[in-house]
């Protein structure tokens, strides 16, 4: 199979080379929805309201309020924000085997990191957190694993939300699922639900992210994320995907 750029940010011709479908990105591309609407956006200037269009999208999409929504510049931005604001709190805890990528990025921050073991065969959540997790303890749960593939068990998400004081559930994965663990998680004060665009519709390059929670979570969040917000162009290539037509109306 010839070799092709792990960034495929354009949509495929009908003929031509061969496309590699082991790769965490959509290959394919964003659709055409998100060229027409970014197109329209930077021509009619139709930004002023759209923080708040798509923060709209995103929780009618989410089966939530506006309230309950904040936006970034991509699931790395968003996790960078989570880090920033629970830092000076306790250590975080990750559940290997998992990207290591999380860890090294809390190393970053000067974060030390715990491992909750997953059990075999099943990959699941094993039966006891860490022995004295301090109280203000952040877990770091993707669902699903990367790269087990393993989504979250409702009974495991509840004896991770009542170890630990606040439950960061990464679903950058979650649109190959079918699945998602925001139901459950709204039953609780302490777990925010993190998703992205990044990967299934294929915007590496407009990279985009959102975090469902709890509205006082959600605000105490928004304030380690980057000031001027989320970039216009990602906005209207957000809006587009979400709402399926180019348009939320």
């Amino acid at each position: 199979m010839r070799r092709t750029s792990p960034r495929l940010e354009r949509p495929l011709p009908p003929t031509g080379d061969l496309v590699r479908l082991d790769t965490l990105v959509n290959p394919f591309g964003p659709p055409p929805p998100v060229v027409a609407r970014l197109t329209a956006t930077l021509r009619d200037g139709d930004e002023l309201d759209l923080t708040d269009r798509v923060k709209r999208a995103v929780a009618r999409h989410a089966g939530t309020s506006s309230d309950r929504v904040v936006i970034a510049n991509g699931m790395e931005d968003l996790l960078d924000a989570v880090m920033l604001w629970r830092r000076d709190r306790a250590p975080f805890v990750t559940f290997p085997p998992t990207d290591p990528a999380f860890s090294a990025r809390a190393a970053n921050h000067g974060i030390t990191t715990l491992g909750w073991d997953r059990h075999r065969p099943t990959f699941g959540i094993g039966p006891g957190a860490p022995s004295d997790l301090p109280a203000g303890t952040t877990a770091h749960l993707m669902s699903p694993n990367d790269p087990t593939g393993t989504l979250v068990d409702p009974i495991d998400l509840v004896q991770v939300a009542r170890a630990c004081e606040l439950v960061v559930v990464d679903e950058r994965h979650g649109a190959y699922a079918g699945r998602s663990a925001a139901a459950l998680a709204s039953e609780f004060d302490n777990v925010l639900i993190c998703s992205t665009l990044s990967t299934w519709a294929g915007l590496t390059v407009f990279p985009f992210a959102w975090a469902t929670g709890p509205a006082p979570l959600v605000r105490s969040l928004a304030a380690y994320l980057r000031p001027d917000g989320v970039a216009t162009a990602t906005l209207a290539d957000a809006l587009a995907d979400i709402a399926g037509e180019g348009t939320i109306d």
